[in-house]
């Protein structure tokens, strides 16, 4: 049985916009979770990088919120994201292991489903939800996004260093195994499951899927030698393109 979740009466949502209860009875505001792995605090051009440009992201700092100080409850995937998803230690949901310390390909389990994610919460308040990118809170269908209050769900299950890695439409593998060198662009130029007009409102998770870059190396190549190029041009092609989603058109 799902477990109750109290909504106060002031919504505060990542747009850094408080809406009070006379609005409530208007249409809630659309709004976006970006989350990428093996970012750091300083990769980002608001951040203070001196090379690496994401101008997008930057307006967006620059027009609504930056902090300077943030805390995740795990510095690994699986845990992490249960946290996020669900706003509960990922200890008390399950999520938490010392081996493995994530769910890998052959893992049986999930985020259980007595949790309740931002996802269903929304979704009693008319939303309309999607997930695109990696997932890593269980592969089997009753633990993927769709089973999690999304509507719809593009991208991997699982970390793109973990192998077999599949790409996923719904509940559906339609590329076995994915092509490394061409995930980034698949997921940033598919049609977007929210874009266009649609007249509620909107709640979009996006998850980086090029997380890891070792399978789209050649094993002659130093990690070390080719890391910083290779992370500002993730963050220009992948991250850095994230700011034209924040605002789809819902009229």
């Amino acid at each position: 049985m799902k477990r109750f979740l109290l909504l106060t009466s002031i919504n505060i949502f990542f747009t850094g916009e408080i809406i009070m209860p006379a609005m409530a009875e208007q249409k809630l505001p659309n709004f976006v979770i970006l989350f990428a792995d093996d970012l750091g605090y300083g990769d980002l051009g608001c951040y203070g990088h001196p090379t690496i440009k994401t101008p997008n992201l930057d307006r967006m700092a620059a027009e609504g919120m930056r902090f300077t100080q943030f805390y995740a409850t795990e510095c690994v995937c699986s845990p992490s994201r249960a946290a996020l998803m669900t706003g509960r230690y990922p200890i008390r949901s399950g999520m938490c292991g010392d081996n493995p310390r994530v769910i890998v390909p052959d893992s049986i389990g999930g985020l259980p489903e007595s949790e309740i994610t931002i996802a269903e919460a929304l979704k009693t308040k008319g939303y309309a939800t999607c997930c695109v990118g990696k997932w890593h809170l269980g592969h089997k269908p009753q633990y993927l996004p769709t089973g999690n209050g999304f509507d719809s769900y593009f991208g991997i299950p699982y970390s793109n260093d973990m192998k077999p890695t599949v790409l996923m439409r719904n509940n559906e593998v339609i590329e076995d195994p994915v092509v490394q060198k061409s995930l980034t662009r698949v997921t940033r130029k598919r049609p977007w499951p929210l874009s266009g007009k649609i007249k509620t409102s909107r709640f979009s998770y996006i998850c980086r899927t090029l997380s890891r870059m070792s399978p789209c190396l050649p094993p002659t190549v130093s990690r070390e030698k080719v890391f910083v190029g290779y992370l500002a041009t993730w963050l220009k092609r992948s991250i850095g393109a994230w700011g034209k989603y924040s605002a789809p058109s819902a009229s």
